[in-house]
């Protein structure tokens, strides 16, 4: 087969999130049987249920055996963040991932701790001493001017570490959707399962127009010349 139908069938299986086994591939010469080929793999995932309700169950089971919770309790609606604490996360997201036959997104980038203690104390350090200045003429207007300077010299230093504890929480292992709903469709749709980019089916209509589009592409021949008949190596002259 040559190198131009080879490319072909990877940016076929690409574009329509279908495999073309190699039994399959060495059969094929013509437009018609790779347009008969990729229907049939679109229809064999169309039959072993809905995309989406496929990554649901699986999702599901693996999310319940990670965070403990029961799986009839893990709807579209429920928070992802509430079910996979921060504490954990890293190692309960690589489970979780390891369990699918399909990949899920990564938690997004956690920052370093010292990128964090560094912002925390940039940010943190002068409004601790803005508040310990104020904290200290409060308690001298109260009559507590001794206390004050005590209390006040705590700021500077319980700000930023409540500032470093914040951040840390709020960008370290962070999750790449919030919901398991946005997760389920996210995936369905980087993973294709039959689905174009819009998350629209693909028809026999749209698979053959695309397709003569991405052979008329590859080839340099008009789109008007391609028919069902046409041979890649006869009429093509793939090599």
């Amino acid at each position: 087969m040559g190198l131009e139908v080879e490319e072909l069938l990877l940016a076929c299986e690409e574009e329509f999130g279908v495999y073309l086994d190699s039994q399959t591939v060495a059969r094929l010469s013509t437009v018609a049987g790779l347009y008969h080929a990729i229907t049939r793999e679109l229809d064999a995932h169309r039959r072993s249920r809905c995309p989406r309700v496929r990554v649901f169950f699986s999702l599901r089971a693996a999310l319940a055996r990670e965070s403990g919770q029961a799986p009839r309790s893990i709807r579209r609606a429920t928070s992802l963040a509430a079910i996979l604490p921060v504490r954990g996360r890293r190692r309960a997201w690589a489970e979780i991932q390891d369990a699918l036959a399909y990949p899920i997104p990564s938690l997004k980038m956690a920052l370093p701790d010292g990128v964090l203690a560094g912002i925390a104390i940039g940010v943190g350090l002068p409004l601790g001493l803005l508040v310990g200045v104020l904290a200290i003429a409060s308690f001298e207007k109260s009559g507590l001017w001794i206390v004050g300077p005590l209390v006040s010299a705590l700021f500077p230093f319980a700000i930023p570490a409540l500032l470093f504890v914040a951040l840390s929480h709020r960008l370290r292992h962070s999750l790449p959707e919030q919901t398991m709903g946005s997760l389920i469709d996210r995936v369905t749709l980087e993973n294709t399962w039959g689905f174009r980019s819009d998350g629209t089916p693909w028809d026999s209509t749209s698979v053959w127009l695309h397709l003569r589009r991405m052979i008329s592409s590859r080839f340099d021949v008009e789109e008007e010349r391609i028919v069902p008949e046409t041979d890649f190596f006869r009429d093509l002259g793939a090599g």
